[in-house]
């Protein structure tokens, strides 16, 4: 650290077991209210929920093809305007030498 004085050295002292990177058990974890995902799906879901959820990412993947069209149609649109219009342009007329 520096300052007007001059340079002054410190050293910071950490708890070791803050420098601990092993997994705490699963007990450990419920003991300190950790939520934990469930290791097998769950076979009970109400088949309305389940439908509503298909029904959902259906959807959602409906949606990704409406602007895929949306933006071909685009294309398809302002490539056949730029046709037309370089199709209607008047070649110069060429002069013929005498």
């Amino acid at each position: 650290m520096q300052s007007a004085a001059g340079t002054n050295c410190f050293a910071v002292n950490l708890d070791p077991a803050e420098s601990r990177t092993a997994p705490l058990p699963l007990d450990e974890l419920e003991r300190l209210q950790v939520p934990l995902a469930r290791t097998q799906p769950d076979r009970t879901m109400d088949p309305v929920l389940q439908a509503r959820l298909q029904s959902a990412e259906l959807e959602g993947r409906q949606k990704l093809w409406r602007w895929l069209l949306l933006a071909t149609l685009i294309v398809l649109v302002v490539e056949t305007w730029l046709a037309g219009r370089i199709a209607r342009q008047v070649p110069a007329p060429v002069s013929a030498a005498p």
